[in-house]
């Protein structure tokens, strides 16, 4: 039983280490009042939370009546 516990808490700070990991990612700006989507990509590497947080205030798109998220 100890073994399988070894093993779940190895496999989870595994996927942490991966979710963790920094890339560049790409911002989807949607404006609902067109159905217009532009996309675009953010220059520096970062976390996926931190992306999340930069394409949602975009202020840029934001302004001009777009909803901007990773997907």
């Amino acid at each position: 039983m100890k073994c399988k516990l070894i093993i779940t808490a190895a496999a989870i700070s595994t996927a942490a280490t991966l979710c963790s990991c920094k890339k560049t990612y790409t911002c989807y700006c949607r404006n609902y009042g067109s159905g217009q989507v532009i996309e675009h990509t953010l220059q520096e590497k970062m976390t996926r939370g931190k992306a999340l947080k930069a394409c949602a205030q975009d202020s840029a798109y934001k302004a001009n009546g777009y909803s901007c998220g990773l997907e």
